[in-house]
């Protein structure tokens, strides 16, 4: 738990120092740079020397080291798993059977790719980074690995958009694809980019906001063919069968519109108020995280695509947070009040989702990543090795 203090601590501090500051001498970029780089080989090295944490993470260690061949015996036929992944994994094991090397390469890509995204778009850098450390730094780094190397080649395909370069894009997010099919969703991107949030879309919204349970109730079996899962445990829990008969309800839907839209949404009228510059198409990549955000209160599989849009949603937040009157003289004090109140709110939701939920194990899902436990060390701890056993 120490190193997430520590972590913690420390960004609190950098934003203090050098993200409050409106004007900053060229030493202070110097020394700002230094600890950006510092930083990401901290969210490097914190995923990659851990020891038996993560529940996807202990699936692809025991799958790597046990079942998947070396590349002169390779074969697609290996796993079920998206095929640039299982070949990218057999080509390392060919180098080394060693876990930990193979994990290091995809930590360190995933998180090259995040800091770089925040260096070309975010204006406040550690600000984002605390919030991408406690909202999205354990799914990135220790649960869907191959959704994270999709969403880090996603994220270098920015440039492309940035330059209209579409044919760049497409093979990119073809290759995104490869790793983990969620990222097609990204196709659908280039034909949003006019979009301007309206009456209409807001009335959008709302229908797909009650649209979420009867999408669930009438095509689940269409749902199963993109889950990939077989019957049982899981085809429950990513189809929240379950959860919509016993759990949904309207005032958990009024919630999670609260504190995971509204945010969003005024977050984005401001940034483009205030003349930010920010990430390109910010128009309809917030609106597809706004529309999985919804559909996931219902359809919990579409979670996975409200997390592949999640980086787009702490940019914003991350700008905003920052806004004063000089920015935006004719915003009410008390409205970015508001705004900071529920952006905190949406944080806290999203560290007790990732931390304190109880899952369809009996376990809960801070304990895959608390307490750490590196390689040096090597204590399995005791509630985490029931994932070994399942």
């Amino acid at each position: 738990m120490g190193i997430y203090i520590f972590v913690i601590i420390l960004l609190i501090y950098l934003i203090i120092k050098y993200d409050f500051r409106i004007n900053s001498s060229h030493k202070d970029l110097i020394f700002r740079n230094y600890w950006v780089n510092f930083l990401l080989l901290v969210f490097i090295c914190i995923p990659t020397f851990s020891y038996k944490m993560g529940g996807d993470t202990m699936v692809y260690q025991n799958w790597f080291e046990s079942e998947l061949s070396t590349i002169d015996k390779f074969s697609f036929s290996d796993s079920r798993w998206e095929p640039l992944f299982v070949l990218l994994m057999s080509f390392v094991k060919t180098i080394s059977n060693v876990w930990i090397f193979a994990h290091f390469i995809i930590i360190a890509f995933i998180n090259c790719s995040v800091f770089s995204f925040a260096k070309r778009y975010v204006n406040n850098i550690f600000l984002f980074l605390l919030l991408y450390f406690v909202a999205y730094f354990y799914e990135y780094n220790f649960e869907p690995l191959r959704q994270s190397i999709a969403i880090g080649v996603f994220l270098y395909s920015l440039k492309f958009l940035e330059n209209n370069s579409l044919l760049k894009f497409y093979v990119t997010i073809t290759l995104a694809a490869c790793f983990h099919f969620t990222a097609l969703i990204a196709f659908i991107i280039p034909f949003l980019k006019r979009i301007n949030y309206n009456f209409w879309v807001c009335v959008f919204l709302v229908v797909i906001a009650v649209s979420g349970t009867f999408i669930n109730i009438y095509f689940q079996d269409a749902l199963m063919q993109i889950s990939f899962f077989t019957e049982g445990e899981a085809y429950s829990y990513y189809l929240g069968s379950d959860y919509i008969e016993n759990k949904l309800n309207f005032v958990g839907v009024i919630f999670s519109i609260m504190i995971k839209v509204f945010p969003v949404l005024i977050s984005y009228y401001l940034v483009k108020r205030a003349g930010v510059k920010t990430f390109p198409y910010i128009n309809c990549l917030s609106l597809l995280f706004i529309v999985m955000v919804l559909l996931s209160t219902s359809v919990p599989i579409l979670h996975r695509l409200s997390q592949f849009f999640g980086i787009f949603q702490i940019a914003l937040y991350s700008d905003v947070l920052f806004f004063n009157k000089k920015i935006l003289p004719n915003i009410q004090p008390y409205c970015l009040s508001i705004l900071r109140i529920l952006i905190i709110l949406t944080v806290s939701v999203n560290m007790y989702t990732y931390y304190n939920a109880s899952n369809q194990y009996g376990l809960k899902n801070y304990q895959r990543c608390v307490p750490y436990t590196s390689i040096f060390t090597k204590k399995a701890d005791p509630v985490r090795q029931k994932y070994l056993d399942l």
